[in-house]
């Protein structure tokens, strides 16, 4: 008889812990929390889903607009031509910029672009948010860039060049017919 009793708490035991690890996702959580959890912004996967949203939606065009716009906002901003900004960027990471600009004027730095060379470019996630398309691209470049305090190097080397990799996130208003995406944030690609 105590056997059995000890055998059924072994088995109530096992079991449980045989749901503990079943019942959760490699992160730790539970499945039925993380599904209470993923009430996130739901991810497009296909043009023609963008174009539910955006109906003049073209990948082609977009992706040779975003190049063109990573190049630019680069070079603007190695510059500071904050005018050169104003009409590409939302107006918080605008701020953040005109803001950097005034920072490095303050602290009497400047920053040298000698070398720019586009790689790829990419469609990395897509979602609607607020009544917006977000789309991340992937940029990957070959840059060499220098910061000077004056006329002294305090960063980087403008003989060598480095492979940046990089994430951007633009915004477009749905249903809007203005074909102008703007920047909303960056980051750099891990």
């Amino acid at each position: 008889m105590i056997v059995d009793v000890f055998l059924l708490f072994v088995i109530i035991f096992v079991v449980y812990q045989l749901y503990s690890v079943l019942g959760q996702s490699p992160s730790g959580t539970t499945t039925q929390s993380k599904t209470r959890q993923d009430k996130k912004p739901p991810i497009i996967t296909t043009t023609s889903q963008i174009r539910q949203h955006i109906p003049l939606f073209n990948e082609a065009s977009f992706l040779a607009g975003a190049t063109n716009a990573f190049e630019h906002i680069v070079k603007a901003f190695v510059t500071g031509d904050i005018d050169a900004l104003a009409p590409l960027l939302e107006k918080d990471l605008f701020l953040r910029y005109k803001k950097d600009f005034e920072e490095r004027i303050a602290r009497n730095h400047t920053y040298s672009l000698t070398f720019f060379r586009h790689i790829t470019t990419n469609i990395k996630n897509v979602s609607v948010q607020k009544k917006h398309v977000l789309l991340t691209v992937y940029f990957k470049s070959e840059q060499s860039l220098s910061l000077y305090k004056g006329k002294t190097l305090v960063e980087g080397d403008p003989e060598r060049t480095e492979i940046l990799e990089d994430c951007w996130v633009f915004s477009h208003p749905c249903r809007s017919s203005d074909s102008l995406w703007r920047l909303c944030s960056t980051t750099a690609h891990e």
